[in-house]
């Protein structure tokens, strides 16, 4: 019996009327004075007005100094003279850029890169070489500075004198200036002997100063593309042997 007395309790007192419905409160909603626009009024003028897309042109410089970067392979092919004696030089460098993003007229950017090269043909060696430098861009115009790593020798052969395996620390002052696609580069590395039994280069034996025990000086030009950089450059290496002359040739692919 105890389903039917839940029954009644549901159903209530059959002999209490049900109480009648109130009616109910009528609200009116009056329209405003002022219309009021849509929320997708001029889409079509937004959209006119926006590119979407990753062309270049459509970039726009974005507030503060926003920091990019990518990783470089860049194989290497040149020649060097020494004593009389020449070779072809070939090899590869590996390496990563950084830039700053800004709508200022100063910006920054550097390097971290490694060098692997040998002569091929009337010189002898290897050749290893690391540096990690940075520094500001003022409009066209950039500076870089920073400490380098060597580790090289040459031999050209003969009874000539050779350049003894040895380590140098040492530091690159670069200047660069971008005239479009075109840009020109100028810079100065000295080092110092710090593992070997290499001396240091005689001043009365080259034909530019030396800063430290031995110093080499930079220029080159380089062709900027989207995704290619074609590089020339020409150095002049003061050391114990007399100058040595290098030239390159490299090839720069933007992996990122």
């Amino acid at each position: 019996m105890w389903w039917w007395t839940a029954a009644l309790a549901a159903e209530g007192d059959p002999e209490t009327p049900a109480p009648e419905p109130e009616e109910p409160e009528v609200i009116e909603i009056s329209a405003p004075e002022e219309e009021l626009g849509s929320a997708i009024e001029g889409i079509d003028d937004v959209h006119a007005e926006v590119k979407l897309g990753p062309q270049l042109e459509d970039w726009v410089p974005l507030p503060g100094n926003l920091v990019r970067g990518r990783f470089v392979v860049r194989p290497l092919l040149g020649a060097e003279g020494a004593q009389g004696r020449f070779a072809v030089t070939a090899g590869a460098a590996l390496g990563h850029q950084w830039w700053t993003l800004g709508d200022g007229p100063v910006g920054a950017g550097g390097e971290e890169l490694v060098r692997v090269s040998a002569p091929i043909g009337g010189l002898k060696g290897r050749r290893v070489d690391a540096e990690i430098v940075g520094g500001p861009w003022v409009g066209p115009i950039g500076l870089r500075v920073g400490p380098t790593l060597t580790w090289d020798r040459l031999d050209p052969g003969g009874d000539l004198p050779v350049l003894e395996d040895a380590v140098l620390v040492g530091g690159l002052v670069d200047l660069s200036a971008m005239l479009g696609p075109v840009v020109l580069t100028a810079g100065l590395q000295p080092a110092w002997v710090v593992g070997g039994e290499r001396v240091g280069a005689d001043p009365e034996a080259v034909p530019l100063p030396v800063l430290g025990d031995e110093t080499t000086w930079r220029a080159g030009v380089g062709l900027i593309g989207d995704h290619l950089e074609l590089l020339l450059g020409a150095a002049l290496r003061e050391t114990a042997i007399g100058p040595i002359g290098e030239g390159t040739l490299g090839l720069r692919v933007r992996l990122l």
